[in-house]
């Protein structure tokens, strides 16, 4: 198969978030079939990363805590939705920055069918390469193969389409320096 690029696109620059905030609570008496949609509607109500956490509380009861991350200007709505949806009766809040990696887009032709691969660069250099999971989920449940499967082969197409690239520019460094 050949491997070409078929898009690249910039979804976001190197960057500090500044004024941003962290909210937790610590939950121990509530159903985790609830917390899915409770995710879901955080991050559709402008949160920029919800997750839980496993913990023990005191006399050993099993519990969760929920994180959220939000933009101060966000923090009261995101707080509320906590309180309405949760059965917390107390949230801490920490405020925080957020180093985002510049993030762009490689398209990558596998045996199942196309997948983003996101690249993260620091700096101008290239540090993270994953391709797109639900893509691979999608492909593999439609091919009948494992996600696994899928995945390695983004990953190794794209590894390729990389190097490739990385080889061009340095030919064409060499010569600019041979003129």
């Amino acid at each position: 198969m050949e491997s070409k690029i078929r898009t690249q696109r910039l979804i976001e620059a190197e960057h500090i978030d500044l004024n941003m905030v962290q909210i937790e609570a610590n939950i121990d008496d509530m159903n985790p079939e609830l917390w899915p949609p409770i995710i879901d509607l955080l991050m559709e109500q402008g949160a920029k990363d919800a997750w839980l956490s496993p913990i023990t509380m005191k006399h050993g009861r099993p519990a969760v805590t929920i994180h959220v991350l939000c933009s101060l200007d966000r923090q009261a709505d995101t707080e509320a939705l906590l309180f309405k949806h949760t059965t917390t009766l107390g949230l801490r809040s920490h405020p925080t920055t957020v180093h985002r990696l510049e993030k762009k887009i490689l398209e990558v032709q596998t045996t199942y069918g196309t997948v983003d691969v996101k690249l993260g660069f620091l700096q101008g250099e290239l540090v993270q390469t994953s391709p797109e999971i639900s893509h691979c989920h999608q492909l593999a449940k439609r091919h009948q193969v494992s996600g696994n499967e899928v995945f390695q082969e983004a990953l190794f197409r794209a590894q390729e389409i990389l190097q490739t690239l990385n080889t061009q520019h340095e030919n064409d460094l060499i010569q600019q320096q041979d003129k």
